[in-house]
């Protein structure tokens, strides 16, 4: 006779099983917080970086900017008033037999830093340079405001007359050069004994 088993009850489901499979929970649209707070940090790191990024090329835009290396104020032409002051001065002075011709007048910012280069290899320092050239930003010829005159006759013959028309020998031991100082036969002001008294002091 076979053992008495007693029959097995089915287990019942819950009843969510009955319905079908259990719907997934909807995803978060939100971000974890820890990567939050890391965009944060970085956002506001890199914050001053843009900020001196804007800065430096508004000052490179500007010409201001100390790295920049045309930021020297260059004149494109000579000033047109020196300019026909010298014509009417090397016309005058061919009318008294006179040569009178210009030997040097413009110049751009490089040249005049060549020109500076060599007279400090030459003369050593910056005071006994600066005496016969000057720096790029002190410079009167790169401004477009100043020639030089030859030959020494021409260029003494305009240091007697040059004042009829405003021109003016600036510099004692610079007799070839001239800048437009004073008005038609004003008065030319005392010679300054060379170009050095124009070094800031604290370039000496």
């Amino acid at each position: 006779m076979p053992p008495s088993i007693p029959p097995s009850r089915p287990t019942p489901r819950e009843a969510s099983n009955l319905s079908g499979p259990r719907d997934r929970p909807a995803a978060s649209t939100s971000r974890p917080e820890g990567r939050s707070r890391g965009t944060r940090r970085l956002r506001d790191a890199i914050a001053p970086i843009l900020a001196l990024v804007s800065l430096a090329a508004a000052f490179h835009f500007s010409g201001l900017a100390p790295w920049v290396a045309d930021s020297v104020p260059e004149a494109e032409v000579l000033d047109p008033a020196l300019e026909r002051a010298v014509e009417r001065a090397i016309r005058a002075a061919e009318r008294d037999g006179v040569e009178l011709r210009v030997t040097s007048g413009l110049r751009s910012a490089s040249e005049q830093d060549e020109l500076w280069r060599a007279a400090l290899d030459e003369h050593g320092s910056t005071v006994e340079a600066s005496r016969w050239v000057l720096p790029p930003e002190l410079s009167a010829h790169v401004q477009g405001l100043a020639v030089d005159v030859g030959p020494h006759e021409g260029a003494a013959w305009l240091g007697e007359h040059g004042a009829r028309w405003g021109l003016c020998q600036v510099f004692a031991n610079e007799p070839w050069h001239f800048e437009r100082l004073t008005s038609k036969n004003g008065t030319c002001p005392a010679l300054l004994p060379d170009a050095s008294v124009l070094l800031d002091e604290d370039a000496r």
